[in-house]
């Protein structure tokens, strides 16, 4: 509980097996959190056979990809406060409350990866993803925010007012890694307040499922701004 609301957890995982019980023991520590809810999305390494053992929630999303397993633990989670993150260990459990002194006054409170100061060296973070994620946010915010600033489009770790993800939660459609930005600007649309909040970035356990390459960063900005613009118009 945090300040007589309940707190659920959201953690979409495809192999993360290597991950998934030091992710969980991490945020099981904060003492703070009610439900934890693993979204497994057709892994193969085991991933939810872990994570029930740990005495988590796991749910089966059987459409394959990043947003549909997101979508499906944001409808499944039950507490006041919804908290979403990565289950590969990129995010600290710590800046959990950093986020949470925030969400009083606004619907979402998002993190920011683009503050380098506070990203660990080896943090899948160059220069090219920062900057791209910088630039898309702002564009993001001319055709959306009004006066809500922001700097990082594609964080998912975040935290949302149950009864705010209410009004939106049904319009999310994007099924795959470009999902992020849509959770973003559905949200805006309804009308949520939003802040982002500079957290840190840290290197991945286990192996990533995406492409290393620039190329691909490349190609996943692409798809965000095609997104950002055709739902603007």
């Amino acid at each position: 509980m945090y300040k007589n609301q309940s707190l659920s957890l959201v953690m979409p995982a495809y192999n993360e097996k290597e991950a998934v019980a030091e992710v969980i023991s991490g945020y099981k520590k904060l003492g703070i959190i009610d439900e934890i809810i693993v979204v497994d999305n057709n892994s193969t390494d085991g991933t939810g056979e872990k994570a029930l053992n740990l005495g988590v929630r796991v749910v089966k999303e059987p459409k394959q990809g990043y947003g549909y397993a997101c979508i499906r633990g944001l409808k499944e989670a039950t507490g006041d406060l919804v908290i979403i993150i990565e289950c590969d260990g990129t995010f600290r459990p710590e800046d959990v409350d950093k986020l949470l002194k925030y969400i009083e006054g606004y619907d979402m409170v998002i993190g920011s990866r683009v503050h380098n100061d506070l990203n660990h060296a080896n943090a899948n973070m160059d220069r090219v993803i920062r900057w791209g994620n910088f630039v898309l946010a702002k564009v993001m915010e001319v055709f959306y925010a009004g006066d809500y600033k922001l700097n990082d489009v594609g964080c998912t770790f975040r935290v949302i007012k149950k009864a705010s993800l209410e009004r939106f939660v049904d319009k999310l459609r994007i099924g795959g890694e470009d999902f992020t930005p849509e959770l973003t600007f559905e949200a805006l649309k309804a009308n949520a307040a939003i802040i982002q909040i500079p957290i840190s970035y840290q290197p991945r356990i286990g192996e990533s499922k995406l492409s290393p390459d620039r190329l691909h960063s490349i190609r996943i900005g692409l798809k965000h701004f095609f997104h950002i613009i055709s739902r603007r118009f």
